[in-house]
């Protein structure tokens, strides 16, 4: 799974109460392989409470390579995504905030949480 964002509002580089870290905590303590992305944090900080994820780093934006990812959570919409390259590329998109709101699905794999 790809968590896209882990800053707590877009366009920001702060990761206090972001609810990118409970969602990472949850995923992975349910099995699931988590990457994320985030233009902000190219590398994941200590943080009090989510000590097991400092130094994860971000991936690369590949479109190809999101592809791979059984499914993508966008929890933070920052504005320089290219959201419809990203739906063309993924396979589900988990959007939290709207951020694929103006872009036609048509294989209907985007989900509205």
């Amino acid at each position: 799974i790809l968590l896209l964002g882990v800053a707590y509002k877009k366009d920001v580089a702060d990761a206090r109460e972001s609810p990118s870290f409970p969602l990472m905590k949850i995923l992975t303590g349910k099995g699931a392989e988590v990457d994320y992305y985030d233009p902000f944090f190219p590398e994941l900080p200590s943080m009090r409470d989510y000590q097991e994820f400092a130094g994860k780093k971000s991936i690369a934006w590949d479109l190809e390579a999101l592809g791979a990812y059984d499914a993508i959570i966008i929890a933070t919409d920052h504005s320089g995504v290219d959201y419809a390259g990203l739906v063309g590329a993924a396979r589900l998109i988990i959007d939290t905030r709207n951020a694929t709101g103006g872009i036609a699905d048509k294989e209907a794999k985007i989900i509205k949480a």
